[in-house]
């Protein structure tokens, strides 16, 4: 599963992306960019995978996806089924810290800056412990010029005190694997994201691996991804 790289187009007068979709599922490829994305999930389920770890999201799960970090938010197979009763929706910010560095150099940005570099990896929460951010992410996407940036520094402001948040990725995680350990774990990834709504045997994921099953626990194991699996 080849990771796609994404180039974000900006309007000369914006710095701060703001993108509402609504669509029958979220974009189906692997991918990454240099900007932070924050995406508000008002509506669809699946599983995202980010880095080398999985986790399922549905309406109401908040996102932060580090810059250069790959990820796929996976919609469940009956999205693909070409339904008219069920579609997905979100809401997403997306900005580069080192683009805009005159604003995150400045003193009084040192506080948020250093949050968002300790969450380069990125983290989930939800709605419930950040009930503020779909009114500031509406008042980025409304708003222009100055008050476009104001209203992401509302969004921002509420960073460093979001509690009870759970990493995409372990905080050893390197997306620098050799081209072979690359493919590997993509080969396996893969499988995964196929059959993420069946039941998935250590046996098949070795096979695929060309591991035995007891070698490919120690190398999954090494890379943090265990849990990804169901014996």
């Amino acid at each position: 599963m080849k990771v796609l790289p994404f180039t974000i187009l900006y309007p000369d007068h914006k710095s701060v992306i703001a993108e509402q979709i609504e669509q029958p599922h979220f974009y189906p490829y692997l991918h990454r960019h240099d900007e932070y994305q924050l995406t508000l999930v008002e509506r669809g389920e699946g599983m995202l995978l980010a880095g080398n770890n999985m986790h399922t999201f549905k309406a109401g799960d908040i996102f932060l996806i580090g810059s250069n970090l790959p990820h796929l938010f996976k919609s469940n197979p009956e999205y693909f089924q070409g339904r008219a009763d069920i579609s997905i929706r979100a809401c997403s910010l997306y900005f580069n810290i080192h683009q805009m560095g005159g604003l995150f150099n400045l003193p009084e940005m040192k506080k948020l800056k250093s949050s968002l570099l300790a969450a380069q990896h990125g983290f989930k929460t939800d709605i419930n412990r950040w009930q503020s951010l779909p009114v500031h992410m509406q008042a980025v996407n409304q708003a222009e010029g100055p008050d476009a940036l104001q209203r992401f520094l509302d969004v921002l402001t509420d960073l460093p005190v979001i509690r009870e948040t759970e990493a995409l990725c372990p905080a050893d995680y390197a997306a620098n694997l050799s081209e072979s350990e690359g493919m590997r774990l993509s080969n396996v990834l893969g499988f995964i994201m196929q059959r993420f709504h069946t039941q998935v045997s250590l046996d098949e994921a070795a096979a695929l691996a060309f591991m035995t099953p007891q070698a490919f626990c120690r190398y999954f194991k090494s890379i943090r991804a265990a849990a990804l699996l169901r014996s």
